[in-house]
């Protein structure tokens, strides 16, 4: 269970401490399988990728949690948050809503 890096995002920035940071956080989390980057216009865009019970909150609140403690260890940063929980979806629509150009931050 490695971060893993592209070489288009080596990793020195202060965006890139908040994405170091929520990765550290949530990696330790059973229900989180993989955590992605979008470069957006706006914001980089991190998605978390869950499997849990179907709209079980419980399962979501320590991921929202990891958000909110990442982004108040770094108020200067813009980041936007997406949650999926495959188990919603199924694989193939939830391969279907994450992005295809996204770099893999940490994969289970």
């Amino acid at each position: 269970m490695v971060m893993q890096t592209s070489s288009e995002h080596p990793g020195t920035g202060p965006n890139d401490a908040l994405e170091i940071r929520f990765v550290m956080l949530v990696r330790a989390l059973p229900q989180v399988r993989q955590v992605l980057l979008e470069t957006a216009a706006e914001a980089p865009r991190i998605w978390t990728v869950i499997e849990a019970e179907p709209f079980d909150r419980s399962q979501r609140e320590p991921v929202y949690a990891a958000e909110l403690e990442a982004l108040e260890a770094f108020p200067d940063v813009d980041a936007d948050f997406r949650l999926v929980n495959v188990s919603e979806y199924g694989a193939s629509q939830a391969d279907a809503i994450l992005p295809d150009d996204a770099d893999v931050l940490w994969r289970r």
